[in-house]
């Protein structure tokens, strides 16, 4: 789990993702991978996830996290 400076953000498996301005209430959300993310981390503007397999990916901080889905670094 990262805090992005806006929102608190998890991942795990099945490309599944958590989001929560609060740390109390979570909002589910997925992204465009069906990978099983072990690891978030935060830094500079982007939010990068690594999971199996070799699986990374990144999204701009500025972007709502699983709305326009991760990207390939």
């Amino acid at each position: 789990m990262v805090w992005t400076g806006n929102e608190f953000v998890a991942v795990g498996g099945f490309g599944i993702g958590l989001r929560s301005s609060d740390g109390l209430v979570w909002t589910l959300d997925f992204t465009d991978s069906a990978a099983f993310f072990s690891a978030i981390a935060s830094s500079g503007d982007h939010i990068i996830t690594v999971g199996l397999g070799g699986a990374i990916m990144r999204v701009p901080k500025a972007d709502a996290i699983f709305a326009s889905g991760f990207e390939a670094p």
